[in-house]
């Protein structure tokens, strides 16, 4: 905790206003308890308490532990939630009717992703991705030095909803969890896999960039956008590739089941092309806009 006469920060202008509002006094500036919330700054004038906040007090420390605890939930929940109805299929695991097909993988590892990027959109940024990482922070959106705790808790977070796919379904589980939700076949380790896991990185990071990093974005539509991005890639590639799109979700499965299949491409793929899509995005497609009537009228009149 430290103590002076104003927030750090605070520019004589600011400083006039609160004394013009009666609250002259010293200010004692500490961290605030939430990831998401700001921190709290205590105004105690000489008669009565005020509140009023700062984002300049809470340690960076704690926050960052916070955030990586957001990142292992949420890569936690993705990976289990998706890779279980996945490996139900395979194994024709059933509710109450015929087992789970193909667009019942993508429509839970979409589904499931809506709810998390409103769940934890405002906490960690709700990356659960790695590819999602590197790319933010290759085009200057998010600070490198996040980058390693964010990418260890996705892989902490990975290998435990591994852990818990073995425990749910069994020892076969270890093996289907880790083909990445395909049947394991010697024709996948063709580089059509790598082609394909570049090209899916490629659209889910740059949709993310474009509706996470844009203030022209409506904030109602990103969770959507975002998650029905990743069902969409999951039904290209799945009959390629096995549709990963993710590090994390290729390699913590793997991991638990020690048996790499071409993982090498489930790694290289989704960063090079999620790298390519944030690129492409921040300095080609975002700096464009839609023509506006105006614009169209004084064409037609030139």
């Amino acid at each position: 905790m430290r103590i002076s006469r104003y927030p750090a920060g605070m520019n004589p202008a600011e400083s006039e206003k609160i004394d013009s509002y009666g609250v002259s006094g010293w200010v004692i500036v500490g961290a605030s308890v939430g990831v998401a919330s700001a921190p709290v700054v205590h105004l105690l004038p000489r008669m009565g308490v005020h509140m009023s906040h700062t984002v300049q007090d809470r340690p960076e420390a704690l926050n960052m532990v916070r955030a990586a605890a957001a990142e292992l939930v949420g890569t936690l929940v993705l990976v289990l939630v998706g890779t279980a109805v996945a490996v139900a299929a395979i194994l024709g695991r059933q509710i109450a009717g015929s087992p789970y097909d193909s667009l019942a993988v993508a429509l839970a590892f979409g589904l499931v992703l809506v709810a998390l990027v409103g769940a934890l959109g405002h906490t960690s940024g709700c990356h659960l991705n790695p590819a999602v990482t590197l790319g933010l922070a290759s085009i200057g959106k998010f600070p490198w030095r996040y980058v390693p705790v964010y990418i260890a808790a996705q892989m902490v977070g990975a290998v435990l909803a591994g852990f818990a796919l073995w425990g749910a379904y069994g020892s076969q589980a270890r093996t289907v969890g880790a083909s990445r939700g395909h049947r394991a076949d010697p024709g996948l380790q063709r580089p059509a896999n790598l082609l394909m896991e570049v090209f899916i990185g490629f659209v889910l990071v740059f949709v993310i960039v474009s509706m996470t990093t844009e203030s022209r974005v409506s904030g109602a539509a990103v969770a959507v956008c975002i998650g029905l991005t990743l069902a969409a890639c999951v039904l290209v590639a799945g009959p390629v590739s096995g549709g990963a799109a993710n590090p994390a979700r290729a390699l913590g499965p793997a991991i638990v089941s020690l048996k790499f299949f071409s993982v090498w491409a489930y790694v290289l793929g989704p960063v090079v092309g999620g790298v390519l899509g944030a690129v492409v995005y921040d300095k080609f497609i975002g700096p464009a806009t839609a023509p506006d009537e105006e614009q169209a009228g004084s064409a037609n009149n030139g």
